[in-house]
């Protein structure tokens, strides 16, 4: 199961197509908070983050995600149209593995996928 946070249910539903047709599982979040909720719950391989989200950003939501020991260990792709370098160190900083921009490259997104999602 790889989990997609994002506020926009158009770049989830995007994310979700593709990893579908790739033959992943993915679901779907809509907030950092249901994010904590569903990566506790489903114990995904892999967790694709949006930054810009209201209430919980994904910076925190990560911070939080890394803090939890149940979902530690679960790598976190940070998806985000903020490329200026501070805010990739930013997410970094927060506890991501990767960090992807938007607009999304599809072989980006599949090479990232196969390489960090664990065998879940």
């Amino acid at each position: 199961k790889i989990l997609i946070v994002d506020d926009e249910p158009d770049a989830r539903r995007f994310l979700s197509l593709i990893l579908r047709i790739n033959r992943y599982d993915p679901i779907e979040a809509p907030s950092g908070q249901a994010a904590l909720v569903q990566a506790a719950a489903a114990r995904p391989g892999l967790i694709l983050l949006d930054v810009m989200m209201p209430r919980m950003d994904g910076y925190e939501t990560c911070l939080r995600l890394k803090a939890d020991p149940g979902t530690a260990d679960v790598p976190v792709v940070m998806v985000s149209a903020k490329s200026q370098p501070s805010e990739i160190a930013a997410g970094l900083r927060a506890g991501a593995d990767a960090y992807l921009l938007k607009p999304v490259d599809v072989d980006r997104l599949l090479e990232l996928v196969g390489r960090l999602a664990l065998g879940r």
